[in-house]
């Protein structure tokens, strides 16, 4: 994913946090405390792009970010378009 992101869109993203990397599973709470802290903005300023309804939209709305499902990594462009 990190490579997909890259080439397609260079720096428009901050950061990523992947939920095997920080040990935890989606939704729990720790993993979207987690970004939350790193992130050093305000939840509703942060969105949450996963392909899971349960685990990744409802997951970072219980947060209070902003989430956005996407089918494909492709479909990432127009989840951000829509966002920005």
């Amino acid at each position: 994913m990190h490579n997909f992101l890259e080439s397609t869109f260079g720096c428009v993203f901050r950061f990523e946090i992947y939920s095997d990397l920080l040990g935890y599973a989606k939704p729990n709470e720790a993993f979207f405390n987690k970004i939350i802290k790193s992130c050093g903005v305000a939840a509703d300023n942060i969105l949450h792009v996963g392909n899971d309804a349960i685990c990744d939209l409802q997951g970072a709305q219980s947060a209070g970010m902003r989430g956005a499902l996407v089918g494909r990594p492709e479909d990432i462009q127009e989840v951000l378009h829509d966002a920005v």
